[in-house]
């Protein structure tokens, strides 16, 4: 689609807030994120973090399926590619393979989120676990790799795959994240992460996060910008909806301090370089939503919104029955009209969606 496709209007009024009669369940397989420091060449720390320099974004070994989720910006003074490498770390060869895979550069942040998002539902093979090639013990390839990045471009980028060894168990596969300019270091380490004290955006008054507070990286409040290993790199909810109570709305990727989180959406992580534990806003987490309608006033149909309630520019992108779209950008007085559903036809409604990324803003979802 084209984001002329998508209907823009003014902001709907919310109706009742749903999101404590919601539960979400974790589903999907290991998730690692690569998204600090977010800025190749440093923020509040000046270094350049990139392979020629000996260094490496984000690093771990898992064993089974994997998602690597990716998010950089390029502020170093070089045109820089992104590339997730695979290592087999056993005595023995193992196979590798990959079911999705998306990666986008842009000059607009949300937009290289947006794209990669809507690559990774669309490229092929679009979810079929397919062959990739045999992998020798002790050697590595690359199972994503950017396009050249510009200075002042940002990627983002996603991936699944996962090993197997001759036998056909899953083997385990050391996975590494590095930005590169013209030569990998012999060696490579850890990137310091990037601490920067960022000040939070507006919070409830009963969250402990509040508006305000700097908070350093590693910092139960710092979610934003992290890297690190989650257990699970997906949602599940069946929604019940009473399409005839008037306007209904919930809102997804709060943060896990914030008493307005659905249960169960948010989980704590590892970042394997520091041992820290870590949070982050849901980057490079999917959520499938089942609405289960229940019409006892006989409604004729509900219409379904997307919008925006922070002060910031926002995309969204959703998934109904294998299609993708996306929409934006977003201002907080603007909605997307994103269905009108006839009740008559379906009663069960099946919505993905993710967030793109470029602001870990909450979305909120109505349906009147």
């Amino acid at each position: 689609m084209t984001l002329s496709d998508c209907e823009k209007v003014p902001r709907v009024r919310e109706g009742t807030f749903m999101n404590g009669r919601i539960s979400l369940f974790r589903t999907g397989y290991t998730l690692m994120i690569s998204n600090n420091p977010e800025y190749l060449g440093g923020q509040q720390l000046k270094q350049q973090a990139l392979a020629d320099e000996g260094l490496y974004l984000y690093r771990d070994t898992a064993t089974g399926r994997v998602r690597v989720f990716l998010y950089h910006y390029n502020n170093t003074k070089s045109t820089v590619k992104l590339a997730v490498s695979v290592r087999n770390p056993g005595k023995t060869g193992m196979h590798l393979y990959r079911s999705r895979t998306g990666i986008s550069v842009h000059g607009q942040s949300i937009m290289a989120g947006t794209q990669a998002w809507h690559g990774w539902l669309t490229n092929a093979p679009q979810g079929q676990d397919t062959y990739v090639s045999a992998l020798p013990a002790g050697e590595s390839m690359h199972v994503l790799e950017s396009p050249l990045v510009q200075v002042n471009e940002t990627v983002c980028g996603v991936v699944d795959f996962f090993a197997l060894s001759g036998y056909g168990f899953y083997a385990p596969l050391e996975i590494t994240v590095y930005a590169l300019a013209e030569r990998i270091a012999p060696r490579l380490a850890a990137a310091k992460p990037d601490p920067y004290y960022q000040q939070l955006p507006d919070r409830p008054a009963d969250d402990p996060c509040f508006r305000g507070q700097y908070i350093e990286y590693g910092d139960p409040c710092f979610e934003a910008s992290v890297r690190g290993t989650f257990p699970s790199c997906s949602r599940y909810a069946l929604v019940p909806w009473d399409a005839s109570g008037g306007a209904r709305y919930m809102e997804l990727f709060n943060r896990h301090s914030s008493p307005r989180a659905l249960l169960g959406e948010f989980e704590p992580g590892i970042d394997a370089t520091t041992h820290k534990k870590v949070y982050v806003a849901n980057y490079g987490v999917d959520y499938t939503l089942q609405f289960l309608f229940a019409d006892e006033g006989h409604k004729q149909h509900l219409d379904g919104y997307f919008q925006n309630p922070y002060d910031s520019w926002q995309y969204f992108i959703l998934s109904e029955d294998g299609d993708a779209r996306y929409c934006g950008a977003f201002a907080k007085d603007e909605a997307w009209h994103y269905k009108k559903l006839r009740l008559a036809d379906s009663r069960l409604h099946r919505l993905w969606t993710t967030i793109p990324g470029g602001f870990s803003g909450k979305q909120q979802i109505v349906w009147k």
